[in-house]
């Protein structure tokens, strides 16, 4: 989980912990073993963040369903399922409908 939070911060892109990483990231600790991780980013960032998990490897599209959701998978069957949402002028926003 670190990893792809550090080459999205590394590319430049926000992506903020969602599902339960995220719970176990407000709890202190891994609460179960994960078979994915969620991260919520702001449509207009989604191809950039696309870009970097191909280039470390995450080539292996699972879902698109631009422009509300995509999925990756690297060579190991690690997965990262992004929650896009469109930005308010507050910097957080709804999902995209």
């Amino acid at each position: 989980m670190l990893a792809v939070l550090d080459l999205l911060a590394a590319a430049g892109v926000e992506a903020w912990v969602d599902g339960g990483w995220g719970i176990d990231a407000l709890v202190g600790e891994a609460t179960r073993v994960h078979s994915d991780i969620d991260l919520v980013v702001p449509l207009p960032s989604v191809d950039a963040v696309l870009a970097a998990l191909a280039a470390a490897g995450y080539a292996r599209v699972l879902r698109d369903w631009r422009p509300t959701a995509a999925a990756m998978a690297d060579e190991r069957s690690r997965e990262v399922d992004l929650h896009l949402i469109t930005p308010t002028p507050a910097g957080g926003g709804p999902p995209y409908a």
